[in-house]
């Protein structure tokens, strides 16, 4: 009896384990480094043939340590952020998270989110034949916090979903019958859902009606006198991470990964410390309107968001991105500060 039982608990235990490196399988490791592991990919690819506007299943786990770090949340405005330059490729359900504990203080977040092919790429017309859609680059912005809980360091988790690329065969797999309807083919409907807009009360209407008054008045003024807008140069007499990182930055010697992160690490540090601003709380709702990130920042706010899409910049392009980062940030090079005190 004995034995029985214990036969019984060994083949569940396989039973277990295998679902298990199935479920790895599917959703393979696509970014690691010393704080997070991320798997995605699409739970479809590659176990059966895909067709115009069947449903797709996008998963992402990110695991990590959840004394050390704290991730953005993984809801419908990742989706809408990637794949806004695919019209191709829509959302038609709400995402899915969820947070299960993995083992000591180490969580798994998993977002799912369902999504139809339901155009040509690259947004032509006409595409007949099969067609191939190449996943755009994500990324998932995270931050590293100390023992109080306190954020220290901002970075991202930049990666492309397994298998890199949809190939989608030019029919609908569906033979219609008589009853069959468009959402029974299409589950999205070919349509965005429609998002409630609440009715306006009196007094945001009068609201409304007063800032656009106010926004016109200060067009018109603008329109009659412009003025240059001048920036002050300051030196770099600080001894601030983001000042000393930008003196580094002018060396040619480190390559293009290294040179390009120390990018990235300088433009954060320059918005948490000069402007009080975590920047990547722009990769929410606000990273699709410069606006959300305030008069004050917007321009770095746009560089922030080129810099942060650069998987690396090559000692071509460096010249260009370092001369923006001093516009931005009110700098001038050393060797103009020599020529202006001669």
């Amino acid at each position: 009896m004995a034995a029985g039982i214990a036969l019984r608990l060994a083949i569940i235990a396989l039973a277990l384990a295998a679902t298990n490196v199935s479920a790895n399988a599917s959703a393979p490791i696509v970014f690691e480094d010393n704080y997070v592991t991320v798997h995605a990919g699409l739970l479809e690819a590659g176990s059966k043939a895909v067709h115009l506007g069947d449903p797709l299943s996008l998963v992402i786990e990110v695991v990590f340590d959840a004394r050390q770090v704290q991730i953005e949340n993984l809801d419908d405005d990742v989706f809408q952020r990637v794949f806004s330059g695919m019209p191709s490729i829509r959302l038609y359900a709400p995402a899915v998270v969820t947070t299960q504990e993995v083992s000591g203080h180490r969580v798994r977040v998993t977002g799912y989110w369902r999504l139809q092919v339901l155009g040509c790429p690259d947004a032509v017309n006409h595409c007949p034949g099969p067609r191939s859609y190449e996943l755009p680059v994500m990324t998932i912005a995270y931050q590293l916090t100390d023992d109080a809980g306190s954020a220290t360091d901002g970075r991202a988790a930049r990666f492309r979903p397994w298998p890199g690329k949809i190939d989608v065969a030019p029919a609908i797999a569906v033979v219609p019958k008589s009853d069959t309807t468009l959402t029974d083919i299409l589950p999205g409907g070919a349509y965005d859902s429609l998002q409630p807009v609440a009715e306006l009360a009196p007094a945001r209407s009068m609201l409304l009606v007063a800032g656009a008054i106010l926004l016109l008045t200060g067009f018109f003024a603008s329109a009659r006198e412009r003025r240059p807008q001048t920036s002050a140069a300051r030196s770099h007499n600080s001894d601030s991470r983001w000042e000393q990182t930008l003196t580094r930055l002018e060396s040619d010697t480190m390559p293009d990964d290294e040179w390009s992160d120390l990018l990235r690490r300088c433009v954060t540090w320059y918005c948490m410390d000069e402007l009080g601003r975590d920047p990547y709380a722009w990769l929410g709702a606000a990273a699709s309107d410069a606006a959300g990130a305030g008069k004050i920042s917007a321009g770095v706010h746009e560089f922030f968001l080129d810099v942060l899409q650069q998987e690396s910049i090559d000692t071509t392009r460096r010249a260009d991105y370092f001369e923006r980062l001093l516009a931005v940030t009110g700098r001038v090079r050393h060797a103009n500060s020599a020529e202006q005190q001669a």
